[in-house]
């Protein structure tokens, strides 16, 4: 890892699972801190008790007592845990669960068992998507229109919540059970409301969580996705332009 002190949380009812699990996230990613919890009901005392700065964690599904998907639930439920990548471990395709965690915010899956690449492969992605993210984001609600669609027959409008010159957070009805999932790819449509060309272009889903302020809601964070140089100059433009006028507000 490039960074210090990063700590994880492994949970896992598999005493052997969580050793090896452990020894992946040490060994070959170099985390500094690992915390073992056998059951989700422990992780959530260990991360209630505020005596870790847990920045990771990897939860198996299917756990006697409360299971990865309600401690998924708990996580997100605290305001200071709301981004902490959230690695789901599953043992078969559920499409029922999946869909579940994805709505509560889970961050990616992985299916058990799994060669110790597959997860490393998963966390560099991760954290390059991360890395991503720190670019300057702002507000174009006021000034677009946003489009999203999968197919000719799935097309959704959507609000736009922030944006950068790497990607975008929307809000948007909730997208139909066979498509619109974590890493489908769809095309935006991003419509100026005071004219100017349209900004057309594909993305990757890399996140998807509930709305707490608009029922029946997702929030979905989405990341341009092979841009073309024409489409690049012109959501530069209209970035440009909100930059400037955000500044004009503040002086």
């Amino acid at each position: 890892m490039d960074h210090p002190a990063v700590t994880a949380l492994v949970v896992d009812d598999s005493n052997s699972f969580r050793q090896h699990l452990s020894n992946i996230l040490r060994i070959e990613l170099g985390f500094d801190s690992i915390i073992e919890a056998a059951s989700a009901d422990e992780a959530v005392e260990i991360i209630d008790s505020n005596k870790h700065n847990i920045e990771w964690i990897f939860s198996d599904w299917e756990m006697p007592g409360m299971t990865g998907g309600e401690l998924l639930t708990h996580v997100r439920d605290r305001q200071d845990m709301i981004d902490v990548p959230f690695i789901m471990m599953t043992e078969c395709e559920d499409t029922k669960a999946h869909s579940m965690a994805i709505e509560e915010g889970v961050t990616d899956f992985i299916t058990k068992p799994f060669e110790p690449e597959d997860l490393v492969s998963k966390v560099f992605r991760l954290l390059g998507m991360m890395e991503v993210r720190r670019s300057p984001r702002f507000h174009l609600e006021a000034q677009c229109r946003l489009d999203i669609g999968f197919d000719e027959s799935q097309q959704y409008s959507a609000e736009i919540i922030n944006i950068s010159k790497n990607g975008c957070l929307i809000r948007t009805s909730r997208f139909y059970a066979d498509t619109g999932h974590v890493f489908d790819i769809g095309t935006i449509y991003i419509k100026p409301l005071g004219g100017g060309d349209e900004v057309v272009t594909n993305v990757e889903i890399v996140r998807m969580e509930r709305d707490n302020k608009v029922k029946e809601h997702v929030l979905v964070a989405l990341d341009f996705h092979e841009m073309d140089e024409t489409n690049f100059k012109r959501l530069d433009g209209l970035i440009s332009a909100t930059e400037i006028r955000q500044k004009a507000m503040h002086h």
